[in-house]
């Protein structure tokens, strides 16, 4: 189950609101419990509620509404907490108790951004402070103080998200990541966790929920507007220009999530869930570079447009209609009139670092490019090179 656009709830593999059967709007933040037999807990913009697998829904309480980013965690004691930018909620399913946590359960924080867990251990991120405490193992309800918190370097900037893989604990900020590894001893008068400092990244990430978790990857949208994979290997990035460019006019609500249903770009270069209907669609892409303009070749008074490259990304799953697979290129030498376009074909479904060749050996001044497909095939272009002599 995800949170939509909408603020509704949808569930797969039906992709559709539960709103038909469910009086349930304006969602923030969902989690799966294993409590007794399974169920949803749901936080909207009004109330914490619980949707059973039966469609049963139990009000739980009131929680204000901030209009922040929501993150909701649990641990093996069946506890639920959220953090909402303002307040940390702890919800005790066996005893079916909320609690707002405060300096007296030896959490003082005033802006907690950010939670996960690790080693049983639930660890919460504060924004105006840049620290962050723990809890004592499987008990979330109790913070030790002082020796409980550390503060993120200043090289980090402005406190983002915190995030686990391989039992590894990554913070990160706007401008840089920490790596923080479980401490091998189990003496109860050391800190849990030692900052490793030989892992450096130079980038962090765009927002709170800009980040998820996969089977050995944490994903997210770095401060750069480049959708990067986080592993034991390094940092590297998974998307081209195409993302970037959609990113770059968001604002901090951007959220990442990892599924496993069927996911395809569209012509900006976003990925998306469609319905498998939705492959027939036919659409048209179309890419026009700017002028080239006076650009000297090699050779005295030579301008020779010699070919024309482009590196295409298609989206994993396609369309199942048999179609041809071509890019057409129209190039202008005034940026008015065009020539006739010129079919080629392109790399089949999955390979991400086909390159499509045209060779032109056209002199001008000046050239416009122009890259059409129209089709049911999902693609975007990364990149598109103009060779000139």
């Amino acid at each position: 189950m995800f949170v939509g656009e909408d603020g509704l709830p949808h569930c797969n593999p039906w992709r559709k609101s539960l709103t038909e059967l469910y009086e349930i709007t304006n969602a923030r933040a969902i989690i799966e419990t294993k409590f007794k037999r399974g169920s949803y807990l749901i936080l909207t913009s009004e109330v914490f509620l619980r949707l059973d697998e039966n469609g049963h829904v139990k009000f739980i309480s009131v929680v204000k509404n901030n209009n922040q980013p929501v993150q909701m965690t649990e641990n093996q004691q069946f506890q639920v907490g959220f953090v909402d930018g303002q307040n940390f909620y702890v919800y005790d399913q066996n005893s079916d108790d909320l609690t707002i946590m405060g300096e007296e359960d030896g959490f003082s924080f005033l802006s907690p951004i950010s939670i996960t867990i690790i080693n049983n251990i639930a660890i919460v991120l504060d924004r105006l402070t840049g620290k962050w405490a723990i809890s004592e193992p499987n008990q979330m309800l109790t913070f030790p103080p002082l020796d409980g918190e550390q503060r993120i370097s200043s090289a980090l900037g402005q406190p983002k998200t915190l995030s686990t893989v391989n039992d590894h604990l990554y913070i990160f900020g706007s401008t840089g990541i920490e790596k923080w590894i479980p401490s091998s001893g189990n003496s109860p008068y050391l800190f849990p966790f030692a900052k490793d400092n030989s892992f450096r990244v130079d980038f962090g990430a765009i927002s709170v929920n800009g980040s998820d978790q996969g089977f050995s990857e944490i994903y997210f949208l770095s401060s750069n507007l480049i959708p990067m994979a986080l592993s034991g290997g390094g940092v590297q990035p998974i998307g081209g220009t195409g993302l970037a460019k959609v990113f770059s006019i968001t604002d901090d609500h951007v959220t990442a999530s990892v599924t496993r249903e069927n996911v395809v770009a569209d012509a900006s270069g976003v990925f998306m869930l469609t319905d498998d209907d939705a492959y027939a669609t036919s659409k048209k892409r179309e890419f026009q570079s700017k002028r080239l303009v006076d650009y000297k070749g090699t050779e005295t008074y030579r301008m020779l447009l010699n070919s024309v490259e482009v590196k295409i990304i298609q989206g994993y799953k396609q369309s199942s209609i048999v179609e041809p697979q071509h890019l057409r290129l129209s190039i202008s030498k005034d940026s008015e009139q065009w020539l006739n376009p010129v079919p080629m074909p392109m790399g089949n479904t999955g390979e991400r670092n086909a390159v499509t060749i045209w060779r032109t050996n056209l002199v001008s001044h000046e050239f416009t490019l122009n890259i059409q497909y129209q089709g049911t095939y999902r693609l975007t272009i990364e990149k598109l090179t103009a060779i000139i002599k």
